[in-house]
């Protein structure tokens, strides 16, 4: 995976897992000294901390709900997929 796309901002993969506390120990630091002088990956990290942030109260909000119908168990399967996967495009 690389950190940086070729216009030396950080990478959709790499903005992810970093936003869900994934991102190995030898790349964090680069990513974190990035965030700290680029106002445009600071705001897309933002974006990114966000839909985080919805897609696991999706989960819990749909968890919390009885499963009454195969298209229910479909969705909570694909949120919780969501809120895992490290590929955030």
């Amino acid at each position: 995976m690389q950190i940086f796309t070729q216009t030396k901002h950080i990478s959709d993969d790499a903005m992810g897992l970093h936003a869900m506390n994934d991102l190995p120990k030898s790349r964090h630091s680069r990513v974190v000294e990035h965030l700290s002088c680029c106002n445009r990956c600071r705001r897309e990290f933002k974006k990114v901390q966000e839909f985080i942030a919805v897609l696991r109260m999706a989960a819990k909000a749909d968890s919390s709900v009885p499963q009454s119908h195969s298209c229910s168990s479909t969705r909570t399967s694909r949120v919780r997929y969501w809120t895992k996967s490290s590929a955030i495009n």
